[in-house]
């Protein structure tokens, strides 16, 4: 940030200590925000900060508008799939499967953060509140989106529609 006079890796500082002096006062019981801060004004290395690897893990892997459009198509779908399929004997096949964690990071992690916003919350999950799918979903979500754009993106799904969208 050279309009401070700071490097790049100095300002990324400065906001880090930022945040840790703001936890260290809201949560001082809750872990050792302040030794954590200490860390950080020094200038020691960061590994073992708590979350740093989170945070890497979305500067490295930022959620695209394409992600993002998924991701909302993919919740969309499966909202209509569920309203279809509900009290069919084949409902629990209408559940989300949500995001692999390994592979789709972002998107699990993005995908936490509505549901903690409450948004798409009555998306019924496939497995635990997690929404960890433990497998790469991408490409069935991109399929079964291709699937409902041809039948032209409809409201209310027939149940004959929503089981031939999952492959049933």
């Amino acid at each position: 940030m050279a309009a401070l006079g700071l490097s790049d890796e100095e300002y990324g500082r400065l906001l880090l200590a930022n945040q840790y002096e703001i936890l260290s006062r809201l949560a001082p019981d809750e872990a050792d925000w302040g030794q954590v801060l200490d860390r950080v004004v020094r200038g020691f290395p960061l590994d073992g900060v708590p979350h740093l690897d989170a945070i890497r893990d979305y500067i490295r892997d930022p959620l695209t508008d394409a992600d993002v459009r998924l991701i909302h198509g993919a919740l969309d779908l499966y909202a209509r799939l569920q309203q279809a399929l509900d009290g069919e004997a084949d409902e629990a096949a209408a559940n989300f499967p949500g995001f692999d964690g390994n592979n789709e990071g972002g998107a699990l992690s993005y995908m936490r953060i509505l549901r903690k916003s409450d948004r798409w919350t009555y998306v019924k999950p496939e497995g635990d509140q997690a929404i960890n799918s433990h497998h790469p979903t991408y490409e069935m979500y991109q399929r079964q989106i291709h699937a409902w754009d041809q039948l032209g993106r409809p409201n209310e799904l027939t149940a004959d529609q929503a089981r031939g969208i999952l492959g049933l």
